[in-house]
């Protein structure tokens, strides 16, 4: 499943050293880079994926909560050797 037609070109990455301290724990002096990336495809079964950040396409990254994920918007964090996909990005519907 994909949603053609969707921007892969998310914002820049941006680094935060206090988020790395309290999702890993320890920063060991180096700053965590979250990536504002797109999930282009997703099997719910295999949770087989394809993921896009700008013009760089990954495949099957590593996940949290994999019942949570759909085709979308999706935060990434970069890990040694390739980023793991944390999760959605939701965007409030107002009421």
């Amino acid at each position: 499943m994909s949603t053609p037609g969707y921007p892969i070109s998310p914002p820049a990455p941006f680094e935060s050293t206090a988020l790395a301290t309290v999702l890993l724990g320890s920063n060991r002096g180096e700053p965590l880079v979250l990536i504002g990336a797109y999930l282009l495809t997703w099997d719910d079964i295999t949770h087989e994926n394809t993921v896009a950040d700008g013009p760089t396409v990954y495949t099957n990254l590593d996940l949290l909560f994999p019942t949570l994920l759909a085709v979308g918007p999706v935060l990434l964090i970069k890990a040694p050797g390739r980023p793991i996909i944390l999760g959605r990005i939701y965007t409030p519907t107002p009421a």
